[in-house]
């Protein structure tokens, strides 16, 4: 359980440090308009090399996929402290190091699908997804002040050491069951998986629920809209992330995963909309937390439905199918924001996108419940 909770802060802090890219390159001198596309070109790998990551897994297992990932990583960083500040080198790198981050994703959350036993799933994800959450309170400060303080050469150096810790991570794991070990004959194909998976259900549930996760990315525009301060809302969201996850894990394990999709999406949208309304920094706290909540519990759900929801055979596929639709919301969020603030402001931006959240959570909610009933009479 430590070793994933490492895992998650070692991939997920591998993306933060680059939340403070574009400014680094710009201090140094990169032009400005080039920066879009080297940022981009992470994401861009990310998203589409998930589709075929459960395939990698299935080739090489998934351990080996890891270190595979992190040694790309490791690679990458390295060669990121030597590289020059052009466009064709960067922007070749940041495609590598997408890559890294997308199949060792795909690679920690498909192991934990496998490893750990059905009863124990759920609090195993609550715990070990507060790792994706540490770097918020650790890395953000921590390259901000390398970054301000001008040295640079020191935050240069931090892609490197956490593909170093990733491929450590990576390797100090034991050895999942192959698929020759379990009872399915061989791994399973997407076909498989659209007729076993409730896939209308899982991709609506899906892209709903991590369009308003991606919708942080924007809270710092709507804040300043207000005259607030963005990170009263962002350590508040983090600090009722860890919290939920931590106080109600063992509530995780007794409810059927599913059946907490729309209680988080309602108090995601219920966050958010109180931030488009209040006029204190105390009161965007507050919005923040209970917009935690709903993170804190409908990530790990989500995360986990790939083992609850499918045979070993498919988990790998499964895991694919959920991380792609996640970073998809995450493309299409900002061309929402973008085309809507545009039409109207942030603030209605921000209201239109809570209110139809609350309103699909309860469609939602009934899809899943229909898929609940169906499964207990096939059971009964």
């Amino acid at each position: 359980m430590v070793r994933l909770f490492i895992g998650n802060y070692a991939i997920f802090g591998y993306s933060t440090i680059f939340f403070f890219f574009a400014p680094y390159l710009e201090l140094n001198g990169f032009p400005s308009a080039m920066t879009g596309w080297v940022i981009s070109a992470f994401y861009a790998s990310s998203i589409l090399v998930k589709p075929v990551a459960g395939s990698i897994l299935e080739r090489f297992g998934v351990r080996k996929s890891m270190l595979l990932a992190g040694g790309l990583g490791l690679g990458s960083g390295l060669m990121l402290i030597v590289s020059p500040l052009a466009f064709v080198p960067l922007f070749l790198l940041r495609l590598i190091m997408g890559l890294c981050f997308g199949i060792f994703l795909v690679a920690i959350m498909a192991y934990q699908n496998i490893a750990v036993p059905d009863s124990q799933r759920g609090a195993s994800f609550v715990l070990t997804t507060i790792g994706s959450v540490c770097p918020l309170f650790t890395l953000m400060p921590l390259c901000d002040f390398l970054i301000s303080s001008g040295n640079h050469h020191l935050y240069i150096l931090a892609p490197a050491i956490m593909g170093m810790l990733c491929t450590g991570l990576a390797y100090s794991l034991k050895r999942v069951s192959t698929i020759h070990e379990s009872k399915d004959e061989a791994w399973g194909t997407y076909r498989d998986l659209f007729n076993k998976a409730p896939i209308v259900a899982l991709t609506i549930s899906i892209l709903l629920f991590a369009f308003a996760d991606a919708s942080i990315i924007y809270v710092s525009s709507l804040s300043f809209a207000k005259g607030l301060i963005p990170s009263y809302f962002m350590v508040a969201f983090a600090g009722g992330s860890i919290f939920i996850r931590i106080a109600g894990r063992n509530y995780f394990n007794r409810m059927p995963r599913t059946l907490l999709v729309a209680p988080s999406m309602i108090s995601m949208a219920a966050g958010l909309l109180m931030g488009t309304m209040v006029s204190s920094n105390l009161l965007l706290a507050m919005a923040g937390f209970i917009y935690g909540l709903g993170v804190g519990y409908g990530y790990p759900a989500h995360l986990a439905m790939a083992g609850d929801l499918l045979p070993i055979s498919l988990r790998p596929k499964g895991t694919s199918f959920i991380l792609f639709f996640m970073d998809l919301s995450w493309f299409l969020l900002p061309l929402y924001m973008g085309y809507v603030s545009a039409i109207t402001d942030i603030v209605w931006a921000y209201r239109l996108l809570a209110m139809v959240t609350l309103v699909m959570a309860g469609v939602i909610h009934i899809m899943w419940v229909r898929y609940q009933r169906k499964e207990s009479g096939h059971g009964g």
